[in-house]
């Protein structure tokens, strides 16, 4: 209680009323001389009027020159004076603080040991469309495209996406763009499929049929810097139509013909066969390869390679070099969805038939073992660093990060179909 009156604001006392006379006095035992008598009720008067002005004076004082306190709150009723004076009050002041309103995290927050940027081409509600998502951002930059592809790929520098699409519902069409700034763009027709360079950026190779004279050719070019148009066209060798490049490099090409992988020189000659289909390839001049068997109405060519020993019902599954000879001793079964780790060490299952969501990785030289799983998901590719593994969701709604080797995954807000997706991890 003595703390609350010590914060009372008192008004100072009102000055003593200074008046000649409060009442009767008492008369004298002898009547005082008129002419002294008139001077004393004078006198008298003065003293009543001067007290009457200083006590107004007294009084405006207390009221103008001293104004009464402003409160914003009150904490206890005012306190009992005189009935002609203000009630002081005890004021308080409440604060209040606010949390603070934190930016949206990042894809660099939401994915652990991720520097670069995500790329990722496909479709939603909203129509096809390339985006890139850099680790500094909260959202990815999405440009739209014309016509959704079907199948995608990124050149080896990251800077050019191309995909193909059909076009008036019977025609190929090649489209490239700019992953991270223009939309792609139409480029050629009758295109039916296409290989970036290993490890040229901007080089590209396609097979495509001549409308007129209805030939498949196998053919290169480049292209022109800060645009989207493929520059001048060098053709190769003429093709079968059921002729599909699958891979470049300076070494040549690779051609899957129905259940045919050919080796082919630059300058189109074919040098090697083996009975299987490409699967993926390294950036290390490694492939990986299904072998088949061969039926016995199969006609080998001269440049047949004889795969490692392999299952006579289903085949296997292998890393072979170049020249289609066998890396290593380990074989694997067929049927899970296999993928080759950029450095080509890694023989990766995405999809174990037998245990769906099943992830199993095995070095290529059989020195190490790695699994875990995701579940409901479909491989979409690889980080270029080969640390992690990227999946789309069965429902079209998330991107998801898996970091095979340590067990991490990373689950983002994705809409619609990925066709194709590359972590540029710097």
């Amino acid at each position: 209680m003595s703390d609350d009156i010590g914060r009372v604001r008192t008004l100072p006392p009102e000055p003593p009323e200074r008046s000649g006379s409060t009442g009767a006095e008492e008369a004298p035992d002898h009547a005082a001389p008129p002419r002294l008598q008139r001077a004393w009720l004078s006198f008298a008067l003065i003293a009543l009027l001067g007290g009457i002005a200083i006590g107004l004076i007294a009084g405006g004082l207390g009221s103008a020159d001293m104004p009464s306190p402003t409160t914003t709150s009150t904490s206890q009723p005012g306190l009992v004076g005189d009935a002609t004076e203000a009630a002081p009050q005890i004021t308080t002041t409440t604060t209040t603080t606010l949390a603070p309103v934190l930016p949206p995290p990042v894809l660099g927050d939401l994915v652990i040991d991720l520097s670069g940027r995500l790329l990722v081409t496909g479709a939603d509600a909203g129509g096809a469309y390339t985006a890139v998502w850099p680790a500094g951002l909260a959202e990815p930059i999405r440009v739209a495209a014309p016509v959704a592809p079907s199948f995608a790929a990124y050149d080896a520098e990251r800077r050019f996406v191309a995909f193909l699409a059909l076009s008036d519902g019977d025609s190929w069409v090649l489209f490239l763009g700019q992953s991270d700034q223009l939309p792609p763009k139409a480029q050629l027709a009758g295109v039916l499929s296409f290989s970036w360079h290993d490890r040229q950026p901007l080089a590209i190779a396609w097979t495509a049929q001549d409308p007129v004279g209805g030939t498949t050719a196998l053919a290169t070019s480049t292209i022109a810097p800060g645009s989207r148009n493929i520059a001048e066209i060098a053709e190769i060798v003429e093709v079968s139509p059921r002729s599909r490049v699958v891979a470049w490099g300076d070494w040549g090409f690779l051609l899957q013909e129905d259940q045919w992988l050919w080796r082919l020189a630059p300058d189109g000659t074919r040098l090697r066969a083996v009975h299987g289909r490409f699967l993926a390839a390294s950036t290390v001049d490694t492939l990986l390869i299904e072998a088949t068997p061969p039926t016995a109405d199969t006609v080998f060519p001269a440049e047949f390679v004889v795969p490692p020993s392999i299952d006579p019902e289903r085949g296997n599954v292998y890393v072979a070099d170049l020249e289609f000879t066998s890396v290593g001793d380990s074989v694997f079964p067929v049927g899970h969805g296999y993928t080759l780790s950029p450095d080509g060490g890694w023989v990766v299952a995405t999809s174990i038939s037998l245990t769906p969501g099943a992830i199993r990785a095995e070095r290529v030289d059989g020195a190490g073992r790695r699994a875990t799983s995701v579940t409901d998901a479909e491989f979409v590719g690889w980080s270029d660093d080969g640390t992690f593994l990227l999946f789309g969701s069965s429902d079209g709604t998330e991107l998801i990060v898996v970091n095979w080797q340590r067990g991490p995954q990373f689950r983002l807000s994705w809409q619609g179909d990925i066709v194709a997706a590359v972590l540029d991890n710097d």
